[in-house]
């Protein structure tokens, strides 16, 4: 959705509220006045609340955009601070240590394997 969407649908939802004050004075007039709403008014005003019920879903969907947009922000910021460190791509300590174990054992192995060929031999 973009930002002239969002503009459209504000001012929208903006006469629409304005009826609704507009059509709710009229009802409460009315009550005042006989005990009870014209049914054609409250008609009326069921139609406007429906109306801003929808305004109310695409709120949530602008929220969940936003949501989405910031999380995605976030996430790159977070990958633009791991790239920027100085040494990026060098594999962090505890890759480095793993490879020093694996390293180990294998020439551990290595070593073993040249004794009992030696044996053999």
């Amino acid at each position: 959705m973009d930002n002239n969407e969002v503009k459209s649908a504000i001012e929208t939802l903006g006469k629409t509220f304005e009826s609704f004050k507009k059509t709710n004075d009229e009802r409460l007039k009315q009550v005042e006045a006989k005990g009870t709403a014209d049914p054609i008014t409250e008609e009326k005003l069921s139609k406007i609340e429906a109306d801003l019920d929808k305004f109310a879903d695409l709120e949530k969907g602008i929220k969940a955009q936003a949501d989405s947009q910031k999380e995605s922000q976030e996430a790159m910021a977070r990958l633009e601070t791991i790239i920027s460190r100085p040494d990026f791509g060098k594999g962090s300590p505890v890759e480095s240590k793993a490879q020093k174990v694996f390293d180990t054992w294998l020439r551990s192995r290595r070593r073993s394997s040249r004794r009992r060929s030696r044996r053999r031999s």
